[in-house]
Formats: structure tokens, sequence, C-alpha cells
């Protein structure tokens, strides 16, 4: 009996652990927040307009340098992970089952936008322009777009099993993304084949 307690102990850590690394859990904060909610994650075009993002389909954005921030409607209640502000009209924003988002009008509406039944959840994106976009996620998902989101491709990240976190476009052709193994991987050829950077 106290070997199962045992047992079951280490498998509570390791559960807790991972639904941790995947942004899963909420941790109470200690200090005042100005929202009451979790945010994941934030993108500024200038030094006065900003998005962030984060728990229920949470979107909200300043426009005066964060002195006021307003929430807008998402049209989602899923967790939405990844934000990436084009210009002040412009955004995109990712999250649970698969889910993005795309405003062209300063945020009075967002509209999902199709991708052929894609569900994995996806935890990162990155808009070099209106046009081109990458997005990342579980199993490996490296998704992309060349023309505004009306179509995506998957691009292969060498993994089905591993999370890619984060990517960073510097234009249409080359690109960074990490993922929770501590790989690096860069593209150079717009995603046409993504190479591991080493270490």
């Amino acid at each position: 009996m106290r070997a199962h307690k045992k047992t079951l102990g280490i498998t509570l850590v390791f559960i807790v652990a991972f639904a941790l690394s995947l942004g899963l859990l909420i941790v109470p904060c200690s200090e005042s927040a100005d929202f009451n909610t979790s945010l994941n994650g934030v993108s500024a075009f200038d030094a006065n307009t900003a998005w962030a993002v984060g728990m229920s389909g949470t979107i909200i954005k300043t426009t005066d340098g964060g002195t006021t921030w307003r929430t807008q409607s998402s049209g989602t209640n899923l967790t939405l992970t990844g934000v990436s502000a084009v210009n002040a009209s412009v955004a995109w924003a990712v999250g649970g089952s698969g889910t993005i988002l795309k405003t062209t009008d300063g945020g009075n509406t967002w509209s999902g936008v199709p991708h052929a039944g894609f569900t994995n959840t996806l935890y990162g994106i990155d808009a070099v322009d209106v046009n081109n976009a990458w997005a990342v996620g579980e199993k490996g998902s490296i998704l992309h777009t060349t023309n505004g989101g009306d179509n995506w491709t998957s691009q292969d990240s060498h993994t089905t099993t591993g999370i890619v976190t984060a990517v960073s476009a510097v234009n249409s052709s080359y690109a960074w993304a990490v993922r929770n193994c501590g790989t690096i991987l860069h593209t150079s050829n717009g995603g046409s084949y993504w190479l591991s950077s080493g270490g």
C-alpha cells in the first residue's frame, strides 16, 4: 500500500509538471492583476498599439501605450496562446484546438481562419506582413500561409511528438522556431525545409 501511494504521488507530480509546461494549469499570482484572467501572449505594432491574448478567448488591445486596455470579442471561449500584430489594423491570434483568428479592422471583428480540420493546439504565431505568417504548436506543428490565411501549408519540423512553442520570422523566407525539447529550427526558403541549428 505504501509503495502504491508513493507511485501515485510521483505520477501526480509528473502530471502537474507536464500540465504546467503546456500552460494548462493556472498558477495563482501574488501581485495585483490588471485583468481577472491569465494572459499568455502579447504583440506590439508600435509604442502605442498592442494586443494581448489569454484564457477563455480573451483579447485586449491598447492604442495609447498601455494607459487603457479594451476587451475585444474573439468569438471563441478557447484559450488563446499567441498573437502577432502586423500593423494597427491587422493582427493574428492562435490557441486551443487549432484556433487561428485574424482581424483586419483593428480588432473590431475577429474571424476564424479555415485550415482544413487542423485541431492541434497552437502556441505561437508570427506574421511578416498581411499575407505571410507562420503558426506553431503541438505534435511538431508548423503551419505557413502566403495569402493572408486563405490557405495553410503544413511544414515538416522533423517531429510528430514534440511541441513547437514559438516562432519568429525575419521575412517571407527566413524564420526561426523552437521546440520544448531544446531544439532550435530555422528556414531560409520559406519553410520548404527546416534545419536544426544544433547546440
